[in-house]
């Protein structure tokens, strides 16, 4: 796979941290090491059965056979397991499909998506968010994570019904000081904005951060949205086993679309 220049928004540190972390207190083994997918560009790599478990390129990458024997390694066999080193008809479905049909995944797709679940603090107090961001290409082989989306309870602002608004049409005479009385912990206030207003939750996050309102704290979880499979999607997490073949970046999730 080409090299590229990356720039990580929010997580990348956490992320690096977390795995070196878990390397320093597990027992070297280095059997179980080749097998764990210890990073996103190594799940990419033998999905698309372009490396060996020790990081040998793979000179047939149609090799059916080889390729479903790397496939059915990147299910969390805690949740696909259907006994006997089988994985549930659903997990066989989809390595069919993506075998049959020549499937591969690539980083500079705009068909997956990074959800991070992250701790904050918000005017003292202690929140989770969730932000969602995609791959946007900045030049040839040059490519970058950007913010696409964000959640939480303190971007869940939208206007209650109400038939009146907060604002009465004589508040000019008093010199708006009803401004100053208005409850603004209640949605219901944004109904003095016009009709052309947006929720728009980036802005707000915008805002938050660049006055160190919001302050990310850590990162508590990160997982990998894929569309980019005709008629599936499926999400990657890192799961941390001991003495496993079976962990590292593993599809923990899926759903076959009608």
């Amino acid at each position: 796979m080409f090299k590229r220049i990356i720039i990580v928004a929010v997580f990348c540190l956490a992320v690096m941290q977390g795995a070196i972390a878990q390397v320093l207190i597990t027992p070297f083994n280095e059997k179980l090491l080749q097998g764990r997918v210890k990073q996103v560009e190594e799940f990419f790599s033998r999905f698309n059965l372009e490396e060996s478990w020790d990081g040998k390129p793979i000179a047939d990458k149609n090799d059916a056979t080889l390729r479903r024997k790397y496939l059915r390694t990147l299910f969390d066999a805690d949740r696909f397991s259907a006994g006997k080193g089988k994985l549930n008809a659903t997990a066989e479905k989809f390595i069919d499909n993506v075998v049959d049909n020549g499937c591969r995944l690539h980083f500079e797709d705009s068909t997956w998506v990074a959800e991070v679940t992250c701790n904050a603090m918000l005017a003292n107090k202690q929140q989770i968010l969730k932000l969602s961001l995609r791959t946007r290409k900045l030049a040839p082989y040059q490519y970058c994570w950007v913010i696409t989306n964000v959640s939480g309870p303190m971007f869940d602002i939208f206007p209650e019904e109400t038939t009146c608004p907060v604002l009465s049409p004589v508040e000019n005479e008093t010199g708006f000081i009803r401004l100053l009385s208005v409850d603004y912990s209640s949605n219901s206030f944004t109904q003095m904005f016009g009709e052309d207003y947006r929720n728009d939750r980036l802005s707000m996050l915008a805002v938050l951060l660049k006055n160190r309102l919001l302050v990310l704290k850590s990162i508590k979880e990160v997982k990998y949205h894929f569309f980019s499979i005709p008629g599936w999607s499926f999400t990657v997490v890192r799961k941390e086993k001991e003495n496993s073949f079976n962990t590292g970046w593993l599809i923990t999730s899926m759903n076959e679309m009608q």
